[in-house]
């Protein structure tokens, strides 16, 4: 199950897919191993857990309190990704988690970040969200590029509504993150009511995903902000390192916007 949800007040959705198997064009295959029966049997199974893991999530979600809409979407297989990214495209916020035995779940968080135009929060599958549902601690990763910067926009109602907002740049990681850009930020979020602190961290050549867990320990952030970079050749993401570290094996929430 995927979630896209809507802002404060607003709708939750959860997308549940019944994969279908196309049947085999190879007659002596079919022969064989009876592979369209197979298939047929593998399809009517995929159908009765779609029908009730959406059964199972609408209960909880009514038990919950939550303003929620459970559709069940038929999808061919390998196909899921593709139709999250268009479902994303109307939803102020995506969420996913992942868990390291499930590698469609990175599959699926790279084609939202890339393809839907929205913005994804990402959370580890073993350390699900708090129950509160806000964040109070959180920091963003500035290094002045269009991506933190598009970033930055998306999180701003949830920066209002923070408690301790850190903006962090990182600097001898790459050339675009010099010190003292943060000042800009600062007064950005001003504007909006935000009081911010900067920090400054050098990388010493160690792993910007290494360097942003460590800070994010440190202070004991609830969230952390970047821009997602990546190089798209056809259907071929290039994963810039932290995006890359992130999307693998998150150790706490992201929100990540391309």
């Amino acid at each position: 199950m995927r979630l896209g949800c809507g802002s404060d007040g607003g709708e939750l959705a959860a997308m549940v897919f019944r994969v279908q198997i196309q049947p085999t064009r190879n007659r002596l295959a079919n022969f064989l191993a009876q592979t369209d029966d197979l298939i047929r049997e593998e399809n009517r199974r995929c159908v009765a857990v779609a029908e009730k893991t959406a059964a199972a999530w609408s209960e909880i979600a009514a038990g919950c309190g939550l303003r929620n809409r459970t559709f069940i979407r038929d999808v061919d297989m390998f196909g899921e990704a593709e139709a999250l990214s268009s479902a994303a495209r109307t939803s102020d916020i995506c969420m996913v988690s992942i868990g390291p035995e499930q590698e469609i779940d990175k599959a699926a968080a790279e084609s939202m970040l890339f393809s839907s135009g929205r913005p994804l929060l990402i959370f580890p599958e073993a350390n699900p969200l708090r129950d509160s549902g806000t964040f109070e601690r959180i920091v963003v990763a500035w290094d002045a590029s269009r991506a933190a910067a598009r970033a930055l926009g998306d999180a701003l109602p949830l920066l209002i509504g923070a408690s301790d907002v850190r903006i962090l740049t990182v600097v001898g990681e790459k050339a675009s993150a010099r010190s003292g850009q943060g000042a800009e930020v600062i007064r950005h979020l001003a504007l909006h009511g935000v009081q911010a602190t900067v920090d400054e961290v050098d990388a010493a050549g160690r792993p910007i995903g290494q360097v942003l867990e460590t800070y994010m320990n440190q202070q004991d952030a609830d969230l952390l902000v970047m821009g997602g970079f990546g190089h798209s050749r056809v259907r071929d993401f290039l994963l810039g390192g932290a995006t890359g570290a992130l999307l693998k094996d998150p150790k706490f929430p992201v929100l990540l916007s391309h």
